[in-house]
């Protein structure tokens, strides 16, 4: 599963924590890749939003923070690429050469802040198999009109999305999560 769950701020403009995490929970997926999580910055109240998340879902969080913001750490929990073309290129770019070193199975998921056919998903194209249906929507998620949120596995992997699909949230964020079942078998 792939969430920017706008650091646990709907639509409705209230920060619930807790109505995330029991989205994640009744959903269950084995790994959640989450954009836009605060750790103890002003914003937030000083509150560990990942772990209030993690909490609710029955998880357990893993914590990685990016870059300092408003007097504590912002969460890249996966892949949250740039707004700026060029920035999320350049990552793209960063990305593919670092994953193409690894034998095992890599799943990529997360915001890319591209359209399907983008410079951007272009290039992660060249090393991923894209799993979720392109033309599906994923923001703003009160009235969807541009995929912004993926789910990709490296293609030295084969791998096959079951039931990949774009969940119809539109007021836990500005973003709709996207869930996909995914088998890894080696190409060889």
């Amino acid at each position: 599963m792939t969430y920017n769950v706008h650091n646990a701020v709907g639509e409705d403009a209230v920060r619930d924590c807790g109505r995330i995490g029991a989205i994640i929970r009744d959903i269950a997926p084995d790994v959640v890749a989450i954009q836009e999580v605060d750790s103890m910055t002003v914003r937030s109240g000083n509150r560990y939003t990942l772990g209030e998340i993690a909490d609710a879902a029955m998880m357990i969080p893993v914590f990685a923070p990016a870059i300092d913001h408003d007097g504590g750490k912002y969460v890249i929990a996966c892949v949250h690429l740039s707004l700026t073309p060029t920035d999320a290129l350049a990552s793209a770019k960063i990305i593919s050469q670092e994953t193409a070193r690894y034998d095992k199975p890599v799943i990529l998921a997360g915001d890319w802040n591209a359209l399907p056919g983008s410079e951007t998903v272009s290039e992660i194209q060249k090393h991923f198999h894209v799993l979720n249906d392109l033309p599906v929507p994923t923001w703003p998620s009160d009235t969807p009109n541009e995929c912004l949120d993926y789910i990709a596995a490296g293609k030295g992997h084969m791998s096959s999305g079951i039931n990949v699909c774009v969940l119809p949230l539109t007021v836990e964020s500005d973003h709709r999560p996207v869930i996909a079942d995914i088998t890894l078998t080696s190409e060889k």
